[in-house]
């Protein structure tokens, strides 16, 4: 199985002090499946070949130091009909 995922979100930041936040994103996936292993259709049926659009959300918490450097913890959930993908990203960023 193969799923390719495009999506678009756009995000809440709730500032919980000078260094920390946390953010929401909800937005749209747009996402192409493929199906060509005929092992588990007993699981999935073979009909989810496709491409649609479907919900896509995000939770996450963020530090971003004085020195323009931040790390986060975010998890997000894409929808793709009956293939949901739920994700823990670790992310690191510089501010110019």
């Amino acid at each position: 199985m193969k799923v390719d995922n495009y999506y678009l979100t756009a995000q809440y930041t709730y500032p919980i002090s000078q260094l920390w936040a946390i953010y929401l994103n909800l937005g749209v996936n747009r996402y192409d499946i493929e199906f060509d292993d005929v092992r588990y259709t007993d699981i999935i049926a073979p009909s989810v070949d496709g491409v649609g659009v479907d919900f896509a959300a995000g939770l996450g918490i963020k530090f971003q130091a004085f020195n323009g450097f931040g790390i986060g913890l975010d998890y997000k959930y894409l929808g793709a009909d009956k293939v949901q993908t739920k994700v823990g990203v670790l992310t690191f960023s510089f501010s110019f």
